[in-house]
Formats: structure tokens, sequence, C-alpha cells
């Protein structure tokens, strides 16, 4: 049976190979491609879209390109997490 590496915040498989390649020094950078969210709070990409639309994460346009904010994204969970933690405590 093989053995699964485990994969680490500060060196997650993105979809963007140009972030792929920073040091660990470095961290997460602070604004997001859709994808990078999706991966970074276990969501599909669609589904990133739709927190956008609705306000639950906040993005920019950059040019052509949609960028969500890291810490929106930080937000996000910790609003989740405590929602779960109320819900557990009543």
């Amino acid at each position: 049976m093989a053995t699964e590496s485990a994969v680490s915040i500060a060196d997650p498989p993105w979809p963007d190979a140009a972030i792929r390649g920073l040091p660990e020094s470095i961290g997460l950078p602070l604004l997001l491609t859709p994808e990078q969210a999706a991966y970074l709070i276990g969501k599909s990409r669609t589904e990133v879209y739709s927190l956008i639309r609705t306000g639950q994460v906040a993005s920019v346009k950059s040019g052509r390109r949609r960028l969500v904010s890291r810490a929106s994204c930080e937000r996000f969970v910790e609003a989740l997490l405590a929602g779960h933690e109320a819900q557990a405590a009543s």
C-alpha cells in the first residue's frame, strides 16, 4: 500500500504554476485566483464564484483577472467555524 504524502499549506498543489515555486518564507499571496481560494477553503471554483457574488468573500478585478482576498477567505472559514460552534453549544 502506497503512503500519501501530506500536503502543507506552505506548498499546496496550486493550479497556478507561478505560486508553486514560492519559498516557504514568503507564504501565501495576499490575493488569490478563485482556483487557489477554492483549494484554500476546501470548496469548488464554482462555489467560490458564488461566494463572491453573494459578498461572502471579497474580490477585486485586476485587468481581466478576478482575484480573491486571502484575508476574506480566512474570515469566511472563521465565520463557518463560529456558526458550527454556536450550533454545537445550543
